[in-house]
């Protein structure tokens, strides 16, 4: 997941929209994505807004009809089921990361408590 992108599910979107994609003001984008869409056809669907994203299509500049728009959005480098088995492996490779600095006394409290609380200085 990219940090400016923010993403939630909702289960009241037209039967025919599997995502929406939002600009937001601070440069930011907000995907919604349909929740009762199968995990594997979420991930497409996210998969799909970040081909639009990607590609510019909310740039003031972009010249693109709405048909090449979806044209260009579908010839994406990533399907849905790929975009699992990566996000599986960048999991387990986090977690044997995490059960490393676990096993080596690493304090995770502590550290959020550093960084967050108290003041730089």
């Amino acid at each position: 997941m990219r940090d400016d992108i923010f993403v939630y599910l909702r289960d009241d979107l037209p039967p025919h929209i599997h995502e929406m994609v939002s600009p937001n003001s601070d440069g930011t984008y907000t995907i919604i994505i349909d929740s009762t869409l199968s995990y594997t056809a979420q991930c497409e669907a996210y998969c799909h807004a970040l081909e639009h994203i990607d590609y510019g299509h909310f740039d003031v500049d972009c010249t693109l009809s709405v048909q090449e728009v979806e044209a260009q959005a579908h010839h994406r480098s990533i399907k849905g089921e790929d975009f699992i088995q990566i996000a599986k492996k960048k999991q387990r490779k986090e977690s044997r990361k995490v059960s490393f600095l676990k096993e080596h006394g690493y304090d995770f409290f502590r550290s959020a408590e550093r960084r967050y609380l108290e003041p730089e200085g």
